[in-house]
């Protein structure tokens, strides 16, 4: 099953473009590497991010989106 996280921050520092991560919006995780997180972005691609930015959803709450996008995108 996907895993879903919320953003609760985009201050990433001057590496990164604020528009790569979002507040607010739900983002597929990948998995985690140490403190960071592989998400995918608003690019598309996935990128490492610290933990911090983001709070993961619950099993559930990652299902119903899984299940919304999976609708969406037939």
């Amino acid at each position: 099953m996907k895993t879903y996280v919320l953003c609760i921050s985009n201050d990433i520092g001057e590496d990164f473009d604020e528009g790569d991560i979002v507040v607010g919006r739900a983002y597929e995780m990948l998995g985690h590497e140490g403190g960071l997180w592989r998400i995918v972005d608003e690019s598309g691609e996935d990128y490492l991010y610290p933990a911090s930015l983001f709070e993961e959803l619950s099993l559930s709450a990652s299902a119903r989106l899984a299940d919304s996008f999976s609708r969406l995108a037939a």
